[in-house]
């Protein structure tokens, strides 16, 4: 079965940008790809995909351990976006930022609003069974 989602989301000047979330080959990690230059690839194992998910719904500042292909093991920071956005009512939670830092300075923060933000939560749950049923 193939995964895939590619989420339009923008960066803090506004410019637009995508987050895209996949599988691995194997199945046993997803990955998050902010933007479109790959440097900014992270995957995560089942549990750091439920801390994601908590991070996003829970509308606080938090860390979840990512691993990059060449960086190694790295923190993805969540935390709710500070613009004042109307939060939908299908919508499970406000507007979010998710930022990644490499190494030399290299820093890539984008912004979900309320309705994207929710949809990478199910999308994560979706990956999270994926993984799951691969064993």
């Amino acid at each position: 079965m193939r995964f895939g989602h590619q989420l339009a989301v923008h960066l803090l000047d506004g410019a637009p940008s995508v987050v895209v979330l996949g599988l691995t080959e194997d199945h046993h990690r997803a990955f998050l790809r902010l933007g479109s230059p790959e440097t900014f690839t992270v995957s995560l194992d089942v549990s750091g995909i439920a801390e994601l998910v908590t991070a996003v719904l829970s509308g606080h500042v938090m860390y979840v351990p990512v691993r990059h292909a060449v960086h190694g093991d790295r923190l993805l920071g969540v935390h709710p976006h500070p613009g004042a956005v109307a939060v939908p009512e299908e919508a499970d939670c406000g507007p979010r930022q998710l930022y990644l830092e490499l190494p030399g300075k290299l820093i890539y923060e984008v912004v979900l609003d309320p309705l994207t933000a929710t949809r990478l939560v199910r999308y994560l749950d979706e990956a999270w069974r994926l993984i799951d049923a691969a064993g």
